[in-house]
């Protein structure tokens, strides 16, 4: 080999096979007009020869002192290392590779050059690389041999907080004199937090440490550099700074930040929750329908209401994080301000993340009275929203809407063009049943607090007297779905040929070879009700497209054929404990909650009406492309462009196959995001899981994980654990003595037709499904939300 090295401006410089991401990112930052010291570098072919051989390559001693006199030698050089292995987004091998600084010397600068080639044997860097990467070749090393900066500040800078990524933050620290002592942690900064580019803080780090007298004007033209090498690299940057004693500000270094994840950036800043949210939508949604719910979020989240009663509106009001829908706890936290201190729920501090619940101060009557006055005169105008008015004029909504749903089913639709017209109005009728819904929905989650108040904050009764108030019966749609899939199993179960052919026979051999009024009685309940589901989701069939989730049930119900669903609870007793004086107001608030209750579920069947009617539309779109199920992973605007501009195909079906990859990935969705990272609920201890107890009442039974509802067989006295369910799972419910769900809250689904039935419930159980080994032993509290598992699977704890 022949002596070699590149000056920094050398096209081979920004390649980092051979000279390092060191090297390439700094050669790349110098070719946008970056601030570089003067360099040169050796590359990795160099450290590979010297390895191999156990000498330097053919005049490379010679070639590279001289290079190192023409950056002025005399003055002092940075000799620094560029692995192929370092600054990689992953792992950064951050200190790991020999750095020497203020080289002065022929001599001393050959031994730097073989110490950053020997810090590749070192044990710190192979003990870096086992333990982040496994064992194996920790990469070559390039050496960059760069121009001493006579520092009169140096630093580092985050193009964001590394704690914090979410937030539009970048944080500068700066010493006097050379960086390094601030790079190894031998000496203390002095910190600027910048937003919008205006250093809005800056602190000592500690006590003793000295001033940095830095201009406002330098902190922002750290941070600007920062960002813009961000925009660059197209990821968060770490990188090294320093400032001459004439003003220029060079660039050291620039690296990712290794601990911040590309799905991190997609987590927006402030604090979102999951309460409330996953009430109304626990399904994982994807891109398609995320945009919708995001786009529409203006009309279904009260903001019009609030601003009206003088209540900060903080936008926006919903995020799809992950595919789940997130609640900004923000405006929840506003909310409550707004709410008389004597009058607020002790647990609506749980819809705040845990870090950030702080005392909500005493009660401004001034604004609770200006608020009271706002809100007669807005309920006056609005018979929506008028708690008088809404359930009637809702009612009428919904007769009016399953009209217009109807239609739309009628519709033809036989080229791409015609499909996504269809769609387009499926997502109009979506938007105003979302718009239409918000006040129900708010009602019934209003009057089930102020139930769940008078009765637990007022009067000190136990949460077990609230739930069995609120377990009578309804009339909904929900259970007149599960009463009929009951009578049809109880036909079945009574005639023995008919039973025993579903309990053998493979559903997709039974569906086509059925008795004749069994025929006629399953046409009518798809006609009725085959737009439900396991799940909302736009991914998953709904009953109309397969049957024989339908048939699934009817073979489950007819296998353990009872008289009837789980009895209520007598209410008796719970009546007894409220004092005589609060009886009759108790009864009317239990009455309108119901009522409500009732409501939300009918409308909810109206949303899954119309939610069917776009997965069909979709379907038919994705056939007439040649996407097929891939049509739900992306948007309008690129369905839009689908149709319009064929020969975007490839590109749409290649960024929809990169978004189910994704999708598939994780299920996780923690409780809260503060600020981008995640945060729970509750403690986990051995043996035992905490939830919010939402159907009263105590049972023991074998622990079943059911991820599909029709494609499960119980077995036994079954508790089942579910990651969440959806109004499709009502058949089974009325099976099973338990159940737990990592989703919901105590107005979820699940929770409504729990209490309905008489089943124990606990939700909000975080990762139950992994937690909870099936056919563990299991007892668990559906008052006070608390799980047992016994250690021993032979015998219940």
């Amino acid at each position: 080999m022949t002596a070699h090295w590149l000056p920094l401006d050398h096209p081979a410089s920004t390649r980092a096979d051979d000279v390092g991401h060191k090297c390439a990112n700094l050669a790349q930052a110098r070719e946008k007009g970056f601030a570089i010291p003067p360099a040169v570098v050796i590359p990795v072919q160099a450290h590979r020869y010297y390895h191999h051989e156990k000498k330097w390559p053919d005049g490379l001693r010679a070639s590279i002192i001289q290079a190192a006199q023409h950056l002025g030698l005399d003055a002092g050089v940075a000799v620094r290392s560029s692995g192929t292995r370092e600054d990689l987004g992953e792992h950064s091998f951050a200190g790991q590779y020999a750095t020497l600084l203020d080289v002065r010397d022929p001599q001393a600068l050959l031994g730097a050059v073989e110490a950053c080639w020997s810090s590749q044997e070192s044990d710190q860097v192979r003990a870096y690389q086992d333990q982040h990467e496994g064992s194996g070749q920790a990469g070559w090393v390039a050496v960059l041999i760069q121009k001493m900066v006579p520092a009169r500040h140096a630093g580092v800078a985050f193009s964001r907080n590394p704690l914090f990524p979410a937030r539009a933050e970048t944080i500068v620290e700066a010493v006097d004199g050379l960086g390094e002592g601030l790079v190894n942690g031998q000496r203390s900064p002095v910190r600027a937090t910048l937003r919008d580019k205006e250093p809005v803080r800056v602190e000592e780090a500690s006590s003793n440490t000295p001033s940095v007298a830095l201009a406002d004007e330098t902190w922002r033209r750290i941070g600007a550099m920062a960002m813009t090498l961000e925009q660059h690299f197209g990821h968060p940057q770490d990188i090294e700074w320093a400032e001459d004693h004439e003003g220029t500000l060079w660039l050291l270094q620039s690296r990712p930040i290794s601990t911040i994840r590309p799905e991190d950036m997609r987590i927006p800043a402030g604090l979102w929750t999951r309460k409330i949210a996953n009430d109304l939508w626990s399904d994982r949604l994807t891109p398609f329908l995320a945009r919708e719910m995001e786009r529409n979020a203006s009309r279904f989240d009260l903001s019009r209401a609030a601003g009206w009663l003088g209540i900060p509106v903080a936008r926006p009001s919903v995020r799809v994080i992950n595919g789940f829908l997130y609640v900004n706890a923000e405006r929840i936290t506003a909310i409550l301000q707004g709410i008389p201190k004597n009058f607020r729920l002790s647990n609506l501090s749980s819809l705040v993340p845990p870090s950030r619940r702080v005392d909500l101060g005493p009660t401004k009557w001034s604004r609770v009275v200006s608020s009271s006055l706002r809100a007669l005169l807005f309920f006056a105008g609005n018979p929506w929203a008028n708690p008088l008015s809404s359930g009637l004029v809702n009612r009428i909504h919904r007769h009016l809407m399953g009209g217009k749903l109807r239609r739309q089913g009628r519709r033809s639709v036989q080229t791409p063009g015609q499909s996504l017209a269809a769609i387009d109005t499926d997502l109009a009728l979506l938007a105003r049943n979302q718009q239409r819904n918000q006040w129900p929905y708010a009602y019934a989650t209003g009057l089930t607090w102020t139930l769940q108040w008078v009765l637990e904050e007022k009067l000190g009764l136990n949460q077990e007297v609230f739930l069995t108030l609120l377990n009578k019966r309804g009339d909904n749609v929900t259970l007149r779905i599960e009463r009929t899939l009951r009578t049809l199993a109880e036909r079945i179960a009574r005639n023995p040929a008919l039973r025993h052919r579903f309990q053998t026979e493979p559903i997709e051999r039974l569906r086509f070879n059925l008795p004749q009024w069994l025929q006629i009685e399953l046409a009518n309940f798809m006609n009725r009700y085959g737009c439900r589901s396991p799940h909302r989701t736009l991914t998953v069939p709904r009953w109309e497209e397969d049957p024989g989730q339908v048939l699934a049930f009817l073979r489950s119900l007819s296998a353990e054929p009872r008289s009837g669903t789980n009895a209520p609870r007598a209410s008796i007793d719970a009546w007894r404990q409220i004092p005589l004086f609060w009886r009759p107001f108790v009864w009317i608030l239990l009455r309108a909650t119901r009522s409500f209750l009732d409501l939300r579920e009918e409308l909810r069947f109206v949303l899954d009406k119309n939610l069917c009617l776009l997965r069909r539309h979709l379907l038919r779109l994705g056939k007439q492309t040649g996407l097929g199920e891939h049509i739900v992973f992306l948007t309008r605007e690129e369905l839009q462009t689908l149709v319009h501009s064929p020969e975007e195909r490839d590109r749409l079906i290649g960024l929809a196959e990169e978004r189910i990859q994704r999708h598939r990935q994780s299920e996780y969705a923690p409780v809260y995001y503060s600020d981008g990272r995640a945060e729970e609920e509750f403690m986990i201890q051995e043996g035992s899981l905490q939830g919010i107890g939402t159907s009263a009442g105590q049972t023991s039974g074998t622990a079943q994980i059911v991820q599909d509802p029709s494609e499960v067989r119980l077995r036994g006295e079954v508790i089942v654990v579910a990651a969440h369910t959806d109004p499709g799972w009502t058949p089974l419910l009325s099976l099973v003595k338990g159940l737990i769900v990592e989703e919901g809250g105590l107005l979820s689904h699940c929770a409504i037709v729990a209490r309905e039935l008489g089943i124990p419930a606990v939700v909000g159980v975080h990762r139950a499904t992994t937690r909870i080994p099936d056919g563990a032993q299991v007892s668990l509290n559906g008052a006070t939300g608390h799980i047992a598992i016994a250690t021993d699977p032979a015998s219940p704890n």
